[in-house]
C-alpha cells in the first residue's frame, strides 16, 4: 500500500465522508500529469512510455468518462483551450473502435438507439 493510499484509508476510517481528500488529490495530480505528458512530447520522448503505462492511463480515463456519461453529467472530452488536432482526435477515435473490434457503423447505430446524438 502506498503512502497516499494509507493516508486515504486512515482518513476514511476517522471520517467516512472524506472522499473530498481523494477528489482533491486527483485534481492536483491531473494537471501535473498533463503537463508531464506535454513535456515528454516536446522533448521527443513520447515513445519512452510503455504500452502498458499508456493502456493503464487510457483505461482509467475511459472508465471515468463512461461513469460521467452514465450519471448524466454534461461533460465533454476536450475543453475550449485544447490543442489536440483533428487528426489526433480521429486517430484516437479510430484506435478506440479498433481496440474493441467495433466498426464506425456500430457507433452510429449506438448513437441512434441511445439518443446520444
Amino acid at each position: 500500500m502506498s503512502l497516499s493510499n494509507a493516508r486515504q484509508t486512515v482518513t476514511e476510517v476517522i471520517n467516512p465522508n472524506a472522499g473530498g481528500y481523494l477528489v482533491n488529490e486527483v485534481k492536483s495530480s491531473a494537471g501535473e500529469l498533463a503537463k508531464s505528458l506535454q513535456e515528454l512530447l516536446a522533448s521527443n520522448l513520447g515513445g519512452e512510455l510503455k504500452d502498458t503505462d499508456f493502456h493503464e492511463l487510457m483505461d482509467a480515463l475511459l472508465q471515468f468518462y463512461g461513469f460521467q456519461f452514465d450519471q448524466g453529467a454534461p461533460t465533454t472530452l476536450l475543453g475550449p483551450d485544447s490543442v489536440a488536432t483533428a487528426t489526433a482526435v480521429l486517430v484516437t477515435a479510430s484506435g478506440l473502435l479498433k481496440s474493441r473490434n467495433l466498426e464506425i457503423f456500430e457507433l452510429g447505430m449506438w448513437q441512434s438507439w441511445s439518443g446520444t446524438r
